[in-house]
């Protein structure tokens, strides 16, 4: 698991960078972050790590419409390694 989200991580940072916006890709993942920590707490459910990620996926597909289309890129090359 730790090796799939780490593959994830730096494919969607990737792409942020190669698509001119990358400032914008790690704001989401350290505001991402706080926002799920906060959520969990509010709702009394434990912090994990694939909860996180599924937060993640979710924040991603609701953001930047460029961003989506390179998103879809990015799961099948995640789904061929």
């Amino acid at each position: 698991m730790s090796k799939r989200l780490l593959d994830k991580l730096e494919t969607y940072e990737q792409i942020a960078y190669d698509g001119g916006y990358g400032d914008e890709w790690l704001e989401t993942v350290g505001e991402g972050f706080k926002f799920y920590v906060r959520d969990c707490v509010g709702n009394n459910k434990k912090v994990t790590i694939s909860g996180f990620e599924k937060y993640l996926d979710t924040q991603i597909r609701k953001s930047n419409n460029e961003f989506n289309e390179d998103y879809a890129k990015a799961k099948e090359y995640l789904k061929l390694q």
